[in-house]
This record gives structure tokens, sequence and C-alpha cells, in this order.
């Protein structure tokens, strides 16, 4: 008992060192950051990664590619390793295991396609994405309503955004506004994800 006390005491007390840590892999993240802690747990849990310079780049531009690999790491695993093999482009198994769940769906009105994954991720996307994974029903059209952009947000969006919004998973911008043509920051997308 006293042995399982001990081990206990001891991973309690390692684990601000492994956060600690794994923050100082990171040299472009500040503990100040408003997003600091989900890109922290994201990176923990392995949803999201460093750049290949060893930053996180957390003001940084989302691409198609980046979002749909955290989407699968976070929801649907093991369908993506079912495409680790695939050829082409780095985020291309995240792109296969998107169109497998769900997530992108066949004559789409999403701007993604297998060659395009390097493009930026606008918000209004995101939500689209987001909301085909949630386990309930879609709210009704007129819950996103209250941005203050709402009507230049083109109605194939409306649905999407009202039920990520239902939800609470997005509350808008400091305005008042959606800003659903606004390409998605990293920040911002481990904060939606978590």
């Amino acid at each position: 008992m006293k042995k399982t006390a001990a081990l206990l005491l001891t991973l309690l007390l390692s684990l601000p060192l492994s956060i600690s840590a794994l923050a100082a892999d990171y040299p472009d993240l500040d503990e100040s950051h408003w997003a600091y802690d989900a890109l922290i747990r994201a990176c923990e849990l392995g949803i999201l990664g460093g750049m290949p310079d060893g930053t996180v780049q957390p003001s940084g531009t989302l691409t198609w590619g980046q979002y749909l690999a955290m989407l699968g790491r976070a929801f649907y695993p093991t369908v993506c390793d079912a495409h680790s093999g695939a050829d082409g482009h780095w985020a291309m198994p995240y792109y296969l295991a998107a169109c497998e769940a769900g997530v992108l769906q066949a004559d789409d009105f999403l701007p993604v396609a297998s060659d395009k994954l390097d493009m930026p991720l606008l918000r209004r996307d995101a939500a689209v994405l987001l909301s085909r994974l949630l386990p309930q029903e879609p709210a009704s059209p007129g819950t996103g309503s209250a941005f203050a952009d709402w009507e230049t947000l083109p109605v194939c969006y409306r649905e999407a955004v009202s039920a990520v919004s239902a939800c609470g998973l997005i509350s808008g911008m400091p305005d008042g506004s959606f800003q659903g043509e606004a390409p998605l920051l990293r920040a911002d997308g481990a904060v939606l994800l978590l």
C-alpha cells in the first residue's frame, strides 16, 4: 500500500513537470497565450503536433490537411490508421478517413479535395466539419442568427454554424460577428476540439 501511495505521489508531482517540459518544446508558445492550456493539452493528447521547425505556431493558419488530421486523431483514429499507407500528400490518410467517416461527403459543397490540403481552412468550413461530428440533431436554422454578420454567411453554412453555436462550441468574435470567411488559426482549432 505504501509503495502504491508513493508511486501515485511521484506521478502527481511529475505531472506539472511534464507539462512544463512539453511547453519548453515549443519556443513560440508562452504561458501567457490565451489558448496555452488548450494547445498544450491538444499536444499531450496527440491531436495537435508541432511544426517541422519545432514551433507550435498558435497564430498560424490551419490548413485543411492539418485540421482533418486533428479531427481524425480526436474522433476516428482507427479509420485514420487504416489509411496510413496512402500515397501522396502527408495528410492523405486523414482526408481519406474523413471521407470514410462522413465528415467529408460526396458532392460536398466544401471547397476541399485531395489536391487542396494545403489551403487555409475557413471558420465556416470548420463549423461544418464539427457539426457533422455532433452526436445530436442539428439546431434550428435560426440559432446562429444572433451573429452580427449572419446575413453574409452563405445559406449552405447556416445549419452547421447554428448547430455548433447551439452546442456552445463557438461564440463568435468580440464584435458579435462570426467571420466565417476568416481563416481558422491553430490556437482556435485546438480550443474548438477540446
